[in-house]
């Protein structure tokens, strides 16, 4: 099981290949990101957030998460340094 911390919306656990199956969508907003297309990589990022809501299980653990979404609506600066980019 991995914890997906989504900022704004909270912890949900997805088992691994849950996870595993978001990677390519997640390797395609990081290339969009390195492209300067931010309008598309918003558009998936708030794809993949609907899909860990759809599918995880919503937690209160105290432990870090396995991973961190950013929420759809950073600017993209912010966004741009979060994956340091900038």
């Amino acid at each position: 099981m991995v914890v997906v911390h989504v900022v704004g919306k909270g912890k949900y656990e997805l088992s691994n290949d849950e996870w595993l199956s978001l990677q390519p969508i997640l390797d395609e907003i990081c290339s969009f990101i390195e492209d300067g297309d931010f309008e598309r990589a918003y558009h998936r990022l708030g794809e993949v957030v609907k899909r860990i809501e759809n599918t995880g299980r919503r937690v209160e653990v105290f432990r870090p998460a396995d991973f961190v979404v950013p929420p759809v609506d950073l600017p993209s600066s912010v966004l741009r340094r979060l994956i340091g980019l900038d």
